[in-house]
């Protein structure tokens, strides 16, 4: 299945006359719709990643998913059987179980500008322990293994570095000698490997900062009253 046939599968799919090759995904269809109202109505501008720019058809499955608002607005997890919408707190909870959630194709759609078109453009998956994440403009793969123990690390470090520390590598000193020098070499040995990736970038985003926050005032609050 395509990408737009597995988001398509969980909407009720309007049956159109056109025939021809689909501007979307070059699909075959005889029950497609013309490609220039379409693109009109959702105010499409993302004329690079057509695969068939000179067709005036676009699919009945690519035209589900560029009418419906939430494929763009929100991150989502789709297979055949099920779509899944997911609020940030959500996401870390999904990707990291996928096996628990979805059988079969699927693919991974996160959003954090919530306008941008993900489905067209997200690589359709079967491993959910291997996957890739289609992220607006940007596509990665991602390793539950290796992201699980970097987010092991990722949650302890938080509690004394914020994201941006944790970003560039500019760390504060007395942060530093409060987490432990040698826990801080640890820990930075393998953080440094995956600076700068879309991974890691995923990672600190999905971060829980309202917990983050709460330990922290807790520590403040006990070394004032020492």
């Amino acid at each position: 299945m395509t990408n737009t046939q597995i988001v398509s599968n969980n909407f009720k799919i309007e049956i159109g006359k056109e025939k021809g090759i689909c501007l979307m995904c070059s699909s075959e269809t005889e029950k497609g719709f013309k490609s220039k109202d379409f693109i009109k109505d959702a105010r499409f501008t993302n004329f690079d990643i057509l695969s068939n720019i000179k067709s005036k058809v676009i699919c009945e499955h690519c035209a589900v998913c560029m009418k419906n608002d939430d494929l763009r607005r929100k991150s989502f997890i789709a297979s055949k059987e099920k779509i899944i919408y997911l609020q940030k707190n959500d996401i870390e909870n999904y990707i990291f179980n996928l096996k628990e959630h979805v059988k079969g194709e699927f693919i991974v759609c996160l959003t954090r500008s919530f306008k941008k078109h993900n489905a067209f453009r997200a690589k359709v998956n079967i491993d959910t322990e291997r996957f890739y994440i289609r992220e607006e403009d940007n596509e990665y793969l991602f390793e539950v293994s290796e992201m699980e123990k970097l987010y092991e690390k990722l949650n302890e470090f938080y509690m004394y570095f914020n994201k941006e520390e944790i970003a560039t590598g500019n760390y504060n000193l007395i942060s530093i000698k409060e987490f432990g020098i040698k826990n801080f070499e640890a820990y930075e040995f393998i953080i440094k490997n995956h600076r700068k990736t879309m991974q890691l970038d995923l990672l600190l985003h999905i971060l829980n900062s309202e917990k983050r926050n709460e330990v922290v005032k807790e520590r403040i609050r006990l070394k004032r009253g020492m």
